[in-house]
């Protein structure tokens, strides 16, 4: 039997081919089950800066024990390169944005309501904090990235 604990640290390795989701993270069975976390949980990720992922894959590979595996996104937005150890624990109950303040990131962007909708669309359940920065690119033709200012 695994004990549960609170939060463990794990070595950041970055995916081979990044996933279209942007916020995904994997993990090794043997670490998902000590902080109690399965497919579809939303968990807190700390390094140099915070930010929160969705656990997508868990893996059993013995080799992975130990490992997480981030998006370049999830990379920048905890603060964290390859090899760098990153805190993670679950959420037990996320809390739902009221609202959302969205700064376009090295853009000049001129909005309108269909974008608009697109935008909104994109955040639903996703896992976002304060100063993430987000990337927008399904049904756009190049992808956009947004800074969170406030929640």
């Amino acid at each position: 039997m695994v004990e549960i604990i609170d939060s463990i640290f794990l070595q950041v390795e970055k995916f081979q081919s990044e996933p279209q989701d942007p916020f995904l993270i994997a993990l090794n069975s043997v670490d998902s089950k000590q902080i109690d976390t399965e497919i579809d949980d939303i968990v807190h990720l700390k390094g140099k800066k915070s930010t929160a992922g969705i656990c997508s894959l868990i893996t059993y590979e013995k080799d992975d024990e130990g490992i997480i595996k981030l998006t370049g996104i999830l990379c920048q937005n905890a603060g964290v390169e390859p090899g760098d150890f990153v805190e993670i624990k679950k959420v037990e109950k996320p809390e739902k944005a009221k609202e959302v303040i969205l700064r376009p990131y090295n853009l000049n962007l001129g909005a309108n309501e269909k974008f608009n909708k697109v935008i909104r669309k994109e955040l639903k359940k996703k896992p976002i904090m304060l100063n993430d920065i987000i990337k927008i690119s399904k049904r756009t033709s190049r992808e956009i990235f947004f800074v969170v200012e406030k929640l």
